[in-house]
């Protein structure tokens, strides 16, 4: 199953053991700087703690629609911690965070990204130690309802090809 990228679905459960071992595999092997892994990741299982969803904010879109809504449903969670001290840590947790939603996209599988609205009562619920800090949280399940769609930028706002020697300015940015 193919799942277009311009779409929020919400979830319905459906991630099995072998296909969240394998997502957690490929996070796992996410590049970082000096490959220093500075994150932690933390699997939460169903049912989820309402905490979780208080003033949450959905990451990856500009999509008005509540967390809870679309993400209680999840088979499962992914909550990526990141090291607070050590520099480029929350950039190398960002990629984990697109890791993991390759991943399970390549799985047939829909993922939600969000920020919970108290990271640090997220981080006593992870038992986490004081150096991590909550980078995003990523909810995973099956594609269900659609809840909206957004407007992908095109190709040619994104890509800008660059030769040595070339002095011609970016392109104007897309409002």
């Amino acid at each position: 199953m193919s799942i277009p990228e311009n779409v929020l679905y919400k979830l319905e459960g459906g991630v099995d053991e072998t296909a969240l071992r394998e997502i957690l595999a490929e996070a796992c092997a996410a590049p970082s700087m000096a490959a220093l892994s500075p994150w932690a990741l933390v699997v939460v299982e169903p049912p989820f703690p309402a905490l979780l969803f208080d003033g949450a904010v959905e990451m990856t879109t500009p999509m008005e629609v509540s967390v809870k809504g679309i993400a209680d449903g999840a088979g499962v969670m992914i909550a990526v911690l990141s090291e607070k001290e050590r520099p480029a840590a929350g950039e190398a947790a960002w990629s984990v965070i697109s890791a993991v939603c390759g991943a399970a996209r390549r799985r047939g599988l829909a993922c939600v990204v969000f920020q919970t609205g108290d990271e640090t009562a997220a981080l006593n619920l992870f038992k986490a130690p004081s150096w991590y800090r909550l980078a995003a949280i990523a909810a995973i399940g099956l594609p269900g309802e659609e809840v909206g769609a957004y407007q992908l930028k095109p190709l040619e706002t994104c890509v800008v090809l660059h030769r040595q020697g070339d002095n011609e300015p970016f392109p104007p940015a897309v409002g």
